[in-house]
């Protein structure tokens, strides 16, 4: 049979312990470890959800620097600007 879940494990977060996992996952390396460690965790859906999705764009967004570094353009925005400014 499948897996049944419990009403703890579907509670919905409230929107202050978004802000708050938010904040938590900002913290340089502590957040990471609790970015993964929540990932993996099937304490409850919502959070496990909430933290694959912030794992999933702060991956994007590191992705999208290392290919704008990687290829220039960032210096060719910065010589952009620097050109109009002058």
């Amino acid at each position: 049979m499948a897996h049944e879940l419990t009403q703890t494990q579907m509670r919905p977060l409230r929107p202050i312990e978004y802000v708050g996992y938010g904040l938590l996952y900002c913290v340089p390396f502590f957040g990471l470890f609790a970015v993964m460690c929540f990932s993996f965790s099937s304490a409850n859906v919502n959070r496990q959800s909430f933290s694959r999705s912030f794992w999933a764009v702060r991956t994007a967004i590191v992705v999208a620097l290392f290919v704008i570094y990687g290829t220039g353009l960032l210096a060719d925005w910065l010589m952009i600007a620097a050109n109009a400014m002058a």
